[in-house]
């Protein structure tokens, strides 16, 4: 498995150069197999269904939150910071 990092700053554009390699290195990431080990087994079906989000919300609630506040969470980000997220 590979990771892919970026860093974007809030109010700074990609070129089109920029994106296409952003967007190549992660197909390109996605197509390596995952390799899982005993320190991090596969999770079942089951396992994977007991994942909520640590805030307690809800999916649909978050985003609602998200969409009015226009933040991730309360006190989290500023609104200055999400003016280019689309």
């Amino acid at each position: 498995m590979a990771l892919v990092r970026h860093i974007h700053k809030a109010g700074s554009e990609l070129t089109p150069e920029e994106r296409a390699a952003k967007w190549t290195r992660l197909d390109e990431a996605a197509k390596r197999p995952i390799n899982y080990t005993k320190d991090c087994p596969q999770l079942t079906d089951e396992q994977l269904a007991e994942f909520r989000p640590a805030n307690g919300m809800t999916w649909e609630e978050r985003a609602q939150a998200i969409r009015a506040d226009r933040t991730t969470a309360p006190d989290a980000v500023p609104a200055e910071a999400l003016v280019n997220t689309p």
